[in-house]
């Protein structure tokens, strides 16, 4: 398994937690007006067209049906694919899998 620095672990646990496995790339932007860009993709995601979303498994895949559901014009979604891989690597480094807004950076420095 590969280590993980602290911006990965956070983009990792923005895209699992905060959205659930599966979001639009275009809301996995940076910047504004033409000076947009895509986000680095932290490890264990991919981009997945909308057509292929059929091949992912679970709830991963339970979340990009109701993306499209609700968005159908969307074209391309970033994914969590290795599921079992993202989740370890977060709990191995004390990020909480419930709470999307938990830091555990910010929780050291409380205690």
């Amino acid at each position: 398994m590969q280590k993980l620095n602290y911006p990965q672990q956070k983009s990792l646990h923005e895209i699992l937690v905060y959205h659930g496995g599966a979001t639009p790339v275009s809301e996995w932007t940076t910047g504004s007006g033409s000076r947009t860009s895509r986000r680095t993709l932290p490890a264990y995601c991919s981009y997945v067209r909308a057509s292929e979303i059929y091949t992912l498994r679970g709830a991963v895949r339970k979340r990009a049906e109701k993306i499209l559901s609700l968005r159908p014009r969307v074209q391309e979604l970033v994914v969590v694919t290795d599921l079992r891989a993202a989740r370890k690597a977060l709990r191995d480094n004390l990020w909480s899998l419930t709470n999307p807004f938990a830091d555990p950076r910010q929780e050291r420095i409380a205690k």
